[in-house]
């Protein structure tokens, strides 16, 4: 029977030493909607041709209200530069309010 073991073990069967995975690359980013108003963000790792195992996807999940989080997520992965959002009018009595 094989031996099963995650890529970030430093040692394979028997105590011999097993490769460390190749380089980390992004092939690509994959968003699906959820349920939930959400997305979920799956990262997908070039295939590590050398000796040692391929890095595994990875998935962030982001919820209904964590829209600016999930979009600064992506900009930050897929080296996206853009301009900051406009700031949000702090909550009180609007300015209409305030002339009468």
């Amino acid at each position: 029977m094989g031996h099963a073991y995650n890529f970030r073990d430093s040692e394979g069967p028997k105590g011999t030493k097993m490769p460390s995975a190749g380089p980390k690359t992004l092939r690509r980013l994959e968003v699906t909607p959820g349920k939930n108003g959400g997305h979920s963000v799956n990262h997908v790792f070039n295939y590590n041709p050398g000796p040692g195992p391929s890095h595994p996807d990875e998935e962030h999940i982001f919820g209904a209200s964590e829209g600016p989080k999930l979009m600064a997520h992506l900009q930050k992965h897929l080296g996206i530069k853009a301009p900051a959002p406009p700031p949000v009018p702090a909550a009180g009595p609007s300015a209409n309010a305030l002339e009468q």
